[in-house]
């Protein structure tokens, strides 16, 4: 995946975005809560003009995210993408929001989620900048919490990371 992927997926009308799964020496995988959303989640953010590669994209993202130490501290593959996945909004969900390539716009129809992986490499605690809490889970409690997502699209893109987690022995 690189950047003429990312443009396509814009002239599609879907905003590409990673979904970061960061796992820990004792195979559960972080979950941030967002207060305004009501929503614990994988961090995740958009992709932006300058990420040229999943891996630019994913540390640039936590970095922002979960600030630059916690960042320093993973291991991002290369080959870190493990899915993807899009949610196409309802009609009553668009907003008139546009995604530019170059010096055109495309209506936004909906979301592209690049699933990665990172590991954390040493104990440090992510700071509270866009989530207000953490929790670290394994497979039982990552499925639990997915099923009381009130939002489908999300709550289906949860449930089958946890299930693709599993599956792929990245959490128990």
């Amino acid at each position: 995946m690189d950047k003429k992927s990312f443009d396509q997926d814009r002239r599609q009308g879907l905003r590409p975005g990673v979904s970061v799964c960061i796992f820990d020496r004792q195979n559960r995988v972080l979950l941030g809560w967002k207060k305004e959303y009501n929503i614990w989640e994988i961090p995740q953010g958009g992709l932006e003009e300058q990420d040229a590669t999943l891996p630019h994209a994913v540390a640039r993202e936590i970095k922002e995210e979960l600030g630059p130490k916690f960042a320093a501290a993973l291991a991002i593959p290369q080959k870190c993408l493990l899915d993807i996945d899009k949610i196409v909004f309802p009609q009553s969900g668009l907003h008139g929001e546009k995604l530019k390539v170059g010096t055109k716009q495309y209506p936004m129809v909906g979301k592209k989620y690049y699933i990665c992986a990172a590991a954390l490499t040493k104990k440090i605690q992510p700071e509270k900048i866009e989530y207000q809490d953490f929790q670290w889970v394994d497979f039982a409690q990552g499925i639990k919490i997915a099923s009381r997502t009130k939002q489908k699209g999300k709550k289906r893109i949860l449930e089958k990371i946890f299930r693709l987690l599993k599956e792929n022995a990245f959490i128990r």
